[in-house]
C-alpha cells in the first residue's frame, strides 16, 4: 500500500469517526460518502467502524419509512376529515 493510499485510508476513517463523533448520521449515509466508507472500512477489514455503519443505515430506513407511514396516514386522515366536513355540508 502506498503512502498516498494510506492517507486517503486514515482520513475516510478520520471523517467516519468525526461524523460519528458529531451524531450526524444522515451525512454518513449520504452517497458518494457511503460508498466510501464501505470500501474503505472493508479494506481495512475494520469490523466495528462496517456493524456501525451497518446499524446507522438500517436505523436511518427504519426512521424514514415511520415518517413516510405517517405523513400518509395524516394525509389519509385528513383526506377523510375533509370528505366527511363537505359531505356535512351539504
Amino acid at each position: 500500500m502506498g503512502e498516498q493510499e494510506a492517507d486517503t485510508l486514515t482520513q475516510t476513517v478520520k471523517e467516519f469517526d468525526r461524523l460519528l463523533a458529531d451524531k450526524n448520521y444522515r451525512a454518513i449515509v449520504e452517497e458518494p460518502r457511503k460508498s466510501k466508507f464501505v470500501v474503505v472500512l472493508g479494506q481495512l477489514n475494520d469490523e466495528p467502524r462496517i456493524k456501525q455503519l451497518n446499524e446507522i443505515g438500517s436505523s436511518i430506513l427504519e426512521i424514514e419509512k415511520a415518517l413516510k407511514n405517517q405523513a400518509a396516514s395524516w394525509t389519509q386522515d385528513n383526506h377523510m376529515q375533509l370528505g366527511s366536513h363537505l359531505r356535512n355540508s351539504e
